[in-house]
């Protein structure tokens, strides 16, 4: 039982977590199996004689000891006293002359073998149930925000199927599609908004395009490119709005965005 148990740290130490679980189980169903073959307990008589005994003695019984057995002492009631078969036969039958003959130093080193098979085996399972608990915990948690977000919208499994061909695109190797076309760039600013990681080099292009997508020849007279001019330039000047030392390349943006509003202005009012 001992080895049994020694195996079982070893296999704890060296191969990890979980590795030494069958022999620690081997080390208690052998304790199980064998443990009502090797051990006497005292009757009820047997039990107050050896009460009887401690008392009159001051808790000190004298005993003869052969080969580190107790082999006398006993009292002289006929009340059956406890202890611990040192040898069986190998049907677990009792052999002549080793009959139990009270409490011995066999019943000593048993109950050290037990308390560390059982100490061993109860660190094991709390720590089987702590892990168990927090795999609880994580799932609950899981579950509920799936409900969570099931409940606030009953399209999370088609934005979650898009998301993924979203990405799919943003990793190839050709990149994103960036257009000077006023009303192309200004949409793919906006779409930027969503990106991310993915976001920056995307603006930087933009802002690369920013002149020509917001030239005024570029028929700023029709609406749609007209709003994603403005649409555009303002995003991107709010993104570089927050930096320091000077006017930003959003500021800039800005600028030509007004120029377009003037120059549509303009011709509004040169067409009348």
């Amino acid at each position: 039982m001992f080895a049994l148990l020694r195996l079982s740290q070893a296999c704890e130490a060296f191969r990890g977590p979980g590795q030494g679980e069958k022999y620690l189980a081997d080390a208690e169903n052998l304790i199980k199996a064998i443990h009502p073959y090797f051990v006497q307990l005292p009757d009820e008589e047997g039990q107050q004689q050896q009460q009887q005994q401690q008392q009159q003695r001051g808790g000190r019984e004298r005993v003869r000891v052969r080969n580190g057995r107790r082999v006398g002492g006993g009292g002289r009631g006929g009340g059956r006293e406890g202890g611990v078969y040192w040898k069986m036969g190998y049907d677990l039958s009792v052999i002549g002359g080793v009959e139990v003959e009270g409490p011995s130093e066999d019943c000593l080193s048993g109950w050290v073998v037990y308390s560390l098979v059982k100490q061993e085996g109860e660190r094991v399972r709390r720590e089987q149930q702590q892990q168990q608990q927090q795999q609880q915990q994580q799932q609950q948690q899981q579950q509920e925000k799936q409900q969570e977000e099931s409940s606030l919208s009953p399209i999370a499994a088609e934005q979650a199927d898009l998301e993924a061909l979203a990405l799919s695109y943003l990793q190839q190797e050709r990149g994103v599609h960036v257009t000077s076309d006023p009303l192309g760039w200004g949409l793919i600013g906006w779409r930027t908004e969503k990106m991310g990681e993915w976001a920056e080099p995307i603006r930087a292009r933009l802002r690369v395009l920013a002149p020509k997508a917001l030239a005024v020849e570029r028929g700023m007279m029709l609406p749609f490119r007209l709003y994603g001019a403005i649409l555009g330039g303002r995003l991107l000047d709010g993104r570089e709005g927050g930096r320091e030392g000077g006017r930003g390349a959003g500021s800039e943006v800005e600028a030509v965005a007004e120029g377009v509003l003037e120059g549509v202005v303009q011709r509004g009012q040169g067409g009348r």
